[in-house]
């Protein structure tokens, strides 16, 4: 099989799409000067026919756009497909036999060309990547090919800003006015920076459509240009409709109110004081502009290098950078001078486990990572000691939880040291280290809308019940040891408050689930789903949409566990829970990461049964839907190579499987993607790659814990979700230990298979080596 790199330079000259001679018209005029890639690729498009394009430019249109106004633009290789979308899409620009349906194909290839430029802009890791490709490479043709894609993909925004307002027009003299149109005007209005039309031009859309998305991105419009009273209306309206939309509303409001004194701040008239400069240098962090806050900080340091605000600062944004070599000199420049202060300490500390957890995923480390933190720990605890008891009691708990991470982060990993950090940790959550009533200063709920009760009086150390019950969870799967975990879930539970308790209760479920589809396991699942009969969550929070989706799942796993994988037909139980599957996608917040899993889950679930019930288009729908609620992880490019597999494009599905096998975490994800990519291999007519992916399969099996044989194509489902575990330390925020732990259970499209013809196949009876293919096997 070719390597991923390779093959992308391969898919340069395997293109299957067209030219004809009627096609040159205005858009035609000056690409090839504009895009250098164009002119390398138009001898293998002279000999098609306006058709062929056609069907080529929907593939593309199929990888690059997604629902809603959304672009997947996060790789070269997309970059790539934008290019050949804009030269495909300027040789039918005028072609005989265009029809209204080849106009609106033109608006959205224009739309995607130019977010495809924006995004190359705005990201510099994407920059950073396609700048790279020549360097991966000693073959001259091959470097002229990255260099012009570079070339081209730099043009793609002034090509897109030229190209999209003659589409538009030429679709609306159809008499379309439609939503669609409405919403692609005002997403590329606000790329230009054209905020008042783009903001009537959504709130057109909206009128003729009101999805939750379009309303979503209206209401970002409206924030960002003033019209406070709009959004708030817009908020009144969405929020009881879509629940889950609410963490959203809430931080693009933060954002605009950063973007708003950012202008002030920039305006050259102004004459910022020092405290100004550290508030604008926190809100480009805000922002992700690291890189402005980087040069903002430098400004300072100049001005005050000697003010104790300043290493704070600084200390902050080298955190956020991981610039340990800084930080160490920081701290050693400050403690020659005296005792840290309380924050230095705790961004060392913050620093020191940063770069142990760093070194321990295989990053090159750096000396801090050689720290014993015990001596900040202790100093931690003497300042927050003569701060008073609640304080000690919050700093305690921290202290506890940083020891368990260092546990974590040890090389090679000690059982037992780790056992005893947990053992201390739960001494603390038991109210021995916080004394009596610690709980009802801090312990409140999580977020907005969670019981008001929640954590009043229980006793315990603050933040001791869910992120120190997450944390014990997040050790014990890390330790392989998944029923200890869900132990430790179960008995934390029991004893926090409501919303708490919920949380914890949806958490454990989603374990268990997760271990059940593991080892097929029904006794796991049943215990699940009588959990979530039992314990059901409060109805004003995610929880309950969460409970939903755990529930269906629970369901549809445990009838299917009772019949044989055989060719069988949806019935009835699994329509209904198709008609509840995409509602779930609104009521859940993508701003908490359970809930944004499980959002992602819903929809990839749904096209999963809708391509069972052999409704293509919409299924395809339902996975676009996924792919914008994800990001370009493992999962994401699964997603986008199963959409082009069910929508006929087996060279798109060949790129995006290359991608998914580099990001895979494990192996059971690892066997579904190859056993996809075999697929594709198999319909491009590709034998070779084709029993690569094989034999790849053959290898991961055991491991796997793949079925010997499928006969139908059910739905599979796919244990997902892995352990993160980082230590925070956000400005005005103290020492914060965070854990993300969500495990799901995914019901993906599936197709046959059998181990034993596969084996024919590829002509072994033995599963050959995999070479390290499938990625880390750790949690």
């Amino acid at each position: 099989m070719l390597a991923p790199m390779s093959r992308l330079a391969a898919l340069f000259l395997i293109l299957s799409t067209l030219w004809s001679p009627g096609a040159r018209a205005d858009w035609s005029e000056g690409l090839d000067a504009r895009l250098p890639l164009a002119t390398l690729v138009r001898p293998e498009l002279q000999s098609q026919t306006p058709a062929q394009l056609r069907s080529y430019r929907a593939l593309l249109l199929r990888r690059l756009l997604l629902d809603e106004g959304a672009v997947a633009v996060s790789a070269p290789r997309d970059l790539h497909d934008a290019v050949l979308l804009a030269t495909v899409s300027a040789l039918l620009r005028g072609a005989a036999g265009e029809t209204a349906a080849d106009r609106l194909d033109a608006v959205r290839a224009a739309y995607v060309v130019h977010a495809a430029g924006a995004a190359l802009a705005e990201r510099p890791r994407l920059r950073a990547a396609v700048d790279g490709l020549s360097a991966t490479t000693g073959a001259e043709r091959t470097r002229r090919l990255f260099g012009a894609l570079a070339e081209s993909a730099r043009q793609l925004e002034a090509v897109g800003r030229a190209w999209f307002p003659d589409a538009l027009h030429r679709s609306l003299a159809d008499g379309a006015g439609s939503a669609e149109l409405h919403q692609l005007r005002g997403l590329w209005l606000e790329r230009e920076g054209r905020l008042p039309e783009a903001t009537d031009a959504l709130l057109a859309a909206v009128d003729l459509r009101p999805t939750v998305p379009a309303m979503v991105d209206l209401y970002r419009l409206l924030v960002s240009t003033g019209r406070q009273d709009e959004a708030r209306t817009l908020a009144r309206a969405l929020v009881p409709r879509a629940p889950g939309v609410a963490g959203a509303l809430e931080a693009m409001t933060v954002a605009a109110g950063d973007r708003a004194m950012t202008k002030v701040y920039e305006d050259p008239r102004n004459a910022p004081t020092l405290e100004e400069r550290i508030a604008q240098a926190l809100r480009y962090r805000r922002q992700g502009l690291l890189a402005s806050a980087l040069a903002t900080l430098e400004a300072i340091e100049r001005e005050a290098p000697d003010d104790p605000r300043t290493r704070t600062l600084a200390a902050e944004l080298w955190l956020g950078a991981e610039r340990f070599g800084r930080l160490a000199a920081l701290f050693e420049a400050a403690e020659a001078e005296g005792p840290l202060s309380r924050r230095l300490t705790e961004a060392r500390i913050a620093a020191t486990v940063t770069a142990r957890l760093d070194r321990a995923r295989g990053g090159p480390g750096h000396a801090l990572a050689d720290r014993d933190v015990s001596a900040d720990l202790a100093r931690l605890r003497a300042l927050a000691a003569a701060e008073g008891p609640e304080a000690r009691a919050r700093v305690e708990q921290t202290a506890r939880e940083i020891e368990l991470v260092m546990a974590l982060a040890a090389r090679p990993l000690d059982p037992r040291a780790v056992q005893k950090a947990i053992a201390g940790l739960d001494g603390a959550g038991a109210g021995g280290a916080c004394g009596a009533g610690a709980g009802a200063s801090g312990d409140g709920p999580e977020r907005p809308g969670a019981d008001p009760a929640a954590g009043a009086g229980e006793g315990r150390c603050p933040r001791s019940g869910l992120e120190g019950a997450r944390l014990v969870a997040a050790a014990w799967l890390v330790l392989g040891r998944p029923e200890r975990a869900m132990g430790a879930l179960a008995e934390r539970a029991a004893g926090l408050g409501r919303y708490e308790s919920a949380a914890l209760t949806e958490l454990l479920a989603g374990l268990e689930l997760h271990q059940g589809a593991k080892d097929a396991d029904r006794g796991l699942i049943a215990r699940a789903r009588d959990r979530l009969e039992r314990e059901a969550p409060p109805d004003a929070t995610g929880l309950a949409a969460l409970r939903d989706y755990h529930a269906l799942v629970a369901d549809r796993m445990a009838a299917w566990l009772r019949e044989p994988r055989g060719a069988d037909a949806p019935g009835k139980e699994d329509a209904d829970a198709l008609a509840a599957l995409m509602p779930l996608v609104d009521r859940l917040d993508p701003t908490v990461a359970m809930e944004r899993e499980a959002a992602r889950g819903a929809a990839v679930a749904a096209g999963a049964l809708l391509a069972w019930r052999g409704d293509r288009e919409h299924a395809i729908a339902a996975l676009q839907v996924a792919r914008r609620l994800g990001g370009a992880d493992a999962l994401g490019w699964l997603l986008a190579g199963q959409v082009a597999v069910i929508g006929g494009d087996a060279a798109g599905a060949t790129a995006a499987f290359d991608e998914a096998l580099a990001a895979a975490p494990g192996k059971r994800l690892a066997f579904v993607i190859h056993k996809w990519a075999a697929l594709a291999a198999n319909r491009s007519g590709d034998a070779e790659a084709m029993k690569g992916h094989l034999r790849e399969m053959l290898g991961l099996w055991g491991d796997a814990r793949a079925a010997e044989s499928v006969a139908g194509d059910r739905p599979m489902a796919l244990p997902m979700g892995e352990v993160g575990i980082a230590v925070r330390l956000e400005p005005g925020a103290p020492l914060q230990v965070a854990v993300e732990l969500a495990p799901l259970v995914v019901l993906l499209p599936d197709f046959p298979h059998d181990r034993a013809e596969i084996r024919s196949v590829v002509g072994s009876s033995a599963a050959p080596a995999t070479g390290g293919a499938a990625g880390s096997g750790r949690p």
